[in-house]
């Protein structure tokens, strides 16, 4: 398998951060219109959280000593 380089992770993690926050939007929205929803508010984040670590893993370490 492939490794990620610096520019491939800022991207990936970019469109993440944006798809996690379009997700938490989604649920708050329908909370707030009375609807019950499986999927509690935060779980996209901890999702999130952990295709984080596994992006980090994937990543070159040489890439990652510029990103700390």
């Amino acid at each position: 398998m492939n490794k990620l380089t610096g520019f491939e992770r800022f991207c990936i993690s970019s469109a993440l951060d944006m798809w996690i926050k379009e997700q938490e939007q989604h649920i708050i929205k329908a909370e707030a219109a009375g609807k019950r929803t499986i999927i509690a508010q935060g779980y996209w984040k901890m999702v999130g959280e952990d295709l984080e670590r596994k992006i980090t893993k994937l990543t070159y370490k040489k890439h990652l000593e510029d990103v700390r």
